[in-house]
């Protein structure tokens, strides 16, 4: 039975499913799937296309945290990589929703 998600999580579900799908970029998301804020890792090679899809395509706003190495399990050597955060839950408040019925302006 899966497990019923709330709107924050299903958001950031979303969110984390549309960054995997950037193959050509990278790009990781490195925080626990229960944590509200999403930790991105992005090498600088890539941070324009990440910064710009994020706002643009998406409309999400990654916040500039820091830098820090990323290494793998192999144990090659590491890279520097950029450092975003992303709260799903205090991005998710939005205005309220208008009344069809109402016509602007008036």
């Amino acid at each position: 039975m899966a497990a019923i998600l709330s709107k924050e999580q299903e958001k950031a579900r979303e969110l984390i499913r549309a960054i995997g799908k950037l193959d050509e970029m990278h790009i990781w998301v490195v925080s626990p799937p229960s944590e509200p804020r999403l930790k991105i890792q992005v090498k600088p090679c890539c941070r324009a296309k990440f910064v710009s899809k994020m706002i643009h395509e998406w409309n999400w706003h990654p916040q500039f945290m820091g830098l820090t190495s990323r290494t793998t399990d192999m144990g090659f050597m590491g890279c520097l990589v950029e450092v975003y955060e992303i709260d799903v839950a205090k991005q998710l408040i939005s205005l309220p929703e208008a009344d069809p019925r109402k016509i602007p302006n008036e």
